[in-house]
């Protein structure tokens, strides 16, 4: 939005994040990098695409699997601990072991 006239000038806007866009934005590059299995689960974590069959069954298979709920890493060079809560997500499944 804007206003203009000789001598003075008005403008202004806002800005938003687009959630949706930027999930289907990370399942794409997994996608591209051949991490179909991760591909699928970001896919899967769209509120517009968690009805789908194969989202459906992707839950199902996770529901009975048991997830890691907490990942640590130590940084070697720093000493630093990361904890990453994975809990309020869908998770790919993991084909190796992380080790500090």
């Amino acid at each position: 939005m804007g206003l203009t006239s000789v001598m003075f000038g008005f403008s202004s806007g806002s800005s938003w994040e687009a959630t949706e866009c930027m999930i289907l934005e990370m399942a794409r590059s997994f996608s591209q990098d051949g991490q179909l299995e991760d591909a699928q689960a970001v896919r899967c974590s769209s509120k517009y695409a968690v009805n789908a069959p194969s989202c459906i069954k992707l839950t199902q298979q996770r529901a009975s699997k048991k997830l890691i709920v907490y990942i640590e890493t130590i940084d070697t060079l720093t000493g630093f601990k990361t904890i990453i809560d994975t809990r309020a997500s869908l998770l790919a499944p993991i084909k190796r072991e992380i080790k500090p």
